[in-house]
Order: C-alpha cells, then sequence, then structure tokens
C-alpha cells in the first residue's frame, strides 16, 4: 500500500469505528418458532417472509411483520430481547454499517430490494415494518396494492404520488465494488478512481426532460420552527446508507429543519444525472418543492461544496435564491490538483476500512455514479452568484496533506476556522461547525456577509 495514497493511520470516519462485528444469533419474535425474546439461529431462505405472511389471515400479517423486523434489528444491533430496540434507531445507535447489514438481511428475507438508505428513511422497527409490508402488499394475494399505513398517522410524512418507486436490481459475479475496493488496497487511489469514471461513461443516465421521473425526496434529519432551514448537499460516494449530516443535523434538532438532497444513482435511484445542469436542476426543483416560499441555506462539504454552489447558482438564475452558502471544508478541483493522491483517498477510506463487506454493501451504481459525478466536475469553475457565503475550514490536516493543505474557495467569501479535521467537523466536532453556522446565519442582513 504506497504511503502517499492510504498510510498507516489515516482516520476512519466515527460511523466506520468499531462495526466488523461478529454475526450474531436472531432473537426470535413470539411465534416465530420459538419462546418471545429468545435467541434463535435466523431462517435465510430468500423470500422466507413472503411464504411465512401469507400462510397467515390478512388481520395478522402486519403485526407478525413487525415482530419479524424488531427480531432483526436486534440482532443487528446485538440485542437479545426485541423489547431493547423499541425506540428510533437514531436513540439504538444504528449506524453505517450496521443500517446497511440490516437492509441486506431485510431484502434477502422479503425478497425485495431496499435502498441503502432505508433504515434513515423509516427509522424505527415499527415504522421499518410498514413500509416493508407496503412494499410486500403486492406480492401476498389476499392484500390490496395499495395497502399502507392509516390515514393520518403522524410518524409519516406523505410519498409524493407523482414521483414513482422504481426497483433496484443487484447484479451477481465480480462486481465493479470488488474492483474498486482491491485497486484501492494496492494503494494506487489515482487508478482506482480511473477506474470509476472509465466505467461510468456506461452508466444509465437520465436527461432533464426525466428529472421528474428520477426525483427523490430529501431526507429529513432534523426538525424545527426557528430561523432558515438548511438544505444540505452530501458528496458523491457513498456513506453506507448513513446521512453525510446525521452528525450537523443533531444540534438543530428541535430549532430549525435540516434536509440532505440525494443524488440519483448514489445508494438509491437507478439512472444517473447526464450532466451537471441536469443535476443541478434536478436538486433545485426538490428544494423549491419541499420549501416554497420558506428562507433557506444551502450547506455543501467536501466535493458537496462544488455542487452546493452548483445548486445555489441555479436557484438564483431561477429567481429563488437561498439566503446563504456555507462550504464546510470545500475544495476547488482544479485540473492540476484532480490527481493528487490525498485527495482521492478520501472516499478509498471507507473500502479500505470495511474490507470485503465492502463488495456487498455498495451495488454497481452506487460506484458508477461516484465516477460520472466526479467526471462532471472535471474542470469546472464556480460562477460568481449574488449569495452571501461562508467558508468553514478545518483547523487539523489528515495524514500526507500537502504543505498547503487549508481548504480554500476562489470566489469572495467569509472564513471561519473550526476544530477537526476535514471528516471531523462533520462528526465528533460537528457541535461547534454547528455553531460556527448558526452564528454566521444570525448575522445576515441586507447589506452584510459577501457574495460568491
Amino acid at each position: 500500500r504506497s504511503p502517499a495514497a492510504l498510510p498507516a493511520g489515516t482516520p476512519v470516519p466515527p460511523p466506520l469505528r468499531g462495526l466488523l462485528r461478529p454475526a450474531r444469533p436472531t432473537a426470535s419474535p413470539a411465534g416465530a418458532n420459538g419462546v418471545a425474546g429468545e435467541v434463535t439461529e435466523p431462517d435465510g431462505v430468500a423470500g422466507a417472509w413472503r411464504e411465512r405472511l401469507a400462510a397467515l389471515p390478512p388481520s395478522e400479517r402486519a403485526p407478525a411483520l413487525v415482530e419479524l423486523v424488531r427480531a432483526e434489528v436486534a440482532t443487528v444491533l446485538g440485542h437479545a430481547q426485541v423489547e431493547a430496540v423499541d425506540r428510533d434507531f437514531p436513540e439504538l445507535g444504528l449506524d453505517s454499517l450496521m443500517s446497511v447489514l440490516l437492509r441486506n438481511r431485510l431484502s434477502l428475507l422479503a425478497g425485495i430490494p431496499l435502498a441503502a438508505t432505508v433504515a434513515y428513511d423509516w427509522p424505527s422497527a415499527e415504522r421499518l415494518a410498514e413500509h416493508l409490508y407496503a412494499e410486500l402488499s403486492g406480492a401476498l394475494a389476499d392484500e390490496a396494492a395499495a395497502a399502507g399505513p392509516p390515514e393520518g398517522d403522524p410518524r409519516h410524512e406523505p410519498t409524493r404520488p407523482d414521483i414513482p418507486t422504481v426497483e433496484r436490481r443487484r447484479e451477481t459475479g465480480r462486481s465493479l465494488p470488488t474492483l474498486y475496493r482491491q485497486v484501492c488496497e494496492t494503494g494506487d487511489v489515482v487508478s482506482a478512481m480511473h477506474l470509476l469514471v472509465s466505467a461510468s461513461l456506461a452508466a444509465p443516465t437520465f436527461g432533464h426532460d426525466e428529472g421528474a421521473r428520477h426525483a427523490i425526496p430529501p431526507l429529513r434529519l432534523a426538525s424545527g420552527a426557528d430561523g432558515p432551514a438548511l438544505v444540505c448537499v452530501p458528496g458523491f460516494a457513498t456513506n453506507l446508507g448513513r446521512p453525510w449530516y446525521a452528525g450537523l443535523a443533531g444540534p438543530f434538532d428541535g430549532e430549525r429543519d435540516v434536509f440532505e438532497l440525494r443524488h440519483p444513482g448514489v445508494d438509491t435511484g437507478v439512472a444517473v444525472a447526464r450532466d451537471l445542469e441536469t443535476l443541478a436542476e434536478l436538486h433545485a426543483a426538490t428544494v423549491r418543492r419541499q420549501l416554497g416560499d420558506r428562507p433557506y441555506v444551502v450547506v455543501g462539504h467536501s466535493m458537496g461544496g462544488s455542487a452546493a454552489h452548483a445548486v445555489t447558482a441555479r436557484l438564483a438564475a431561477d429567481g429563488a435564491p437561498p439566503a446563504g452558502l456555507v462550504l464546510v471544508d470545500s475544495y476547488h478541483v482544479t485540473p492540476d490538483r484532480e490527481a493528487e493522491p490525498w485527495l482521492l483517498a478520501m472516499p478509498a477510506r471507507i473500502p479500505a476500512a470495511v474490507g470485503e463487506r465492502f463488495d456487498s454493501a455498495v451495488d454497481d451504481l452506487t460506484l458508477l455514479a461516484l465516477g460520472a459525478y466526479t467526471r462532471m466536475f472535471r474542470g469546472w469553475d464556480p460562477q460568481p452568484i449574488q449569495v452571501p457565503t461562508l467558508l468553514v475550514r478545518a483547523c487539523e490536516p489528515l495524514p500526507d496533506m500537502p504543505e498547503r493543505w487549508r481548504s480554500s474557495w476562489p470566489l469572495p467569501h467569509d472564513t471561519v476556522d473550526a476544530p477537526g479535521s476535514h471528516l471531523g467537523v462533520l462528526e465528533e466536532n460537528a457541535p461547534t461547525t454547528a455553531r460556527a453556522v448558526r452564528e454566521w446565519i444570525d448575522a445576515l442582513a441586507p447589506g452584510r456577509g459577501r457574495t460568491a
């Protein structure tokens, strides 16, 4: 492994630390071939739950599925009693790899494809079971296709009927995740990224005229009515199902709404935006649909900062600019820097940390999307926009960063330094980052702040 690419001591982001745990037996629900709460070996037959539920009277299927899901959640979290998981997943400590392992297990047992973010979209055993039941209803002969949660249930936000759900299929055999991980493990992260960029030319794509069909509702990470909402734009690498901004959103919960946009193809969706214009247009439409005339601020971290600027520029051109743009340790990657190993080692840290489990946790399209969106920003220059901009710079370098390692932005902006590394500003140092963002937003007023 090349010292310049992935040196010993390369930091693993907190969501990935301590996640490689041995498989555990399943805590069986009541009536599931065992005494309630006792530990038994799981039935691993693909689609086993369909037959199990179909054998029950229709009125008993939904409650039975709740118990089955509770047992799987207990297994992933290592609890011997299913009662221990009767809280929302964030409170239970369900982290990145655990959420993917849970997704994989539920997808196998239910016999249906599930998004990598399913545990964050439906963050409790009961809500996740209700979602699965709605997905399974078409496969159960006695159930109506429109089966779903009771009308008016406050735990659920309505889904948009004009955005169809398209199933995502996982291919078998030697996968792109395996190839990418193996190249990363040689230390040649430059070649690993070239692999993805080249392969992305064959990715399924969609144009601006198909945007509505491929729009993905944003994740709501925090709720509150004070101040402008935050609309967060992630980078293009998978975070194994965990929202990129989960750490930053925590300090804002109860204060203001925090949403995270999702790039088509990365963990969810069936195609990649054809070009940068299509991507920016799609995200801008999502923001307008979600927030209407409410004030909001766009936030972007790392390469997500470039995407955030592109989305902000599109919103401004459409006459609905945000109140501000926050770039959290973002780098403008110019042609002379795009092959620097320390930059390309950032997305490579996840397969390096997870190892062979990465191969089944990530599908081909997720990596094709990383290559495609990285390719779109090659040679990209941000254009000036009349939106106040803040650059939050990390104070601690990652290993093997160059002498001039501090993040920078080529357009006018305010700057604040925050404790932590490039990764830490959104994780262990997220409360301090959130405070800096909050103070800057509170200070915004007509004529204040620099525009980019």
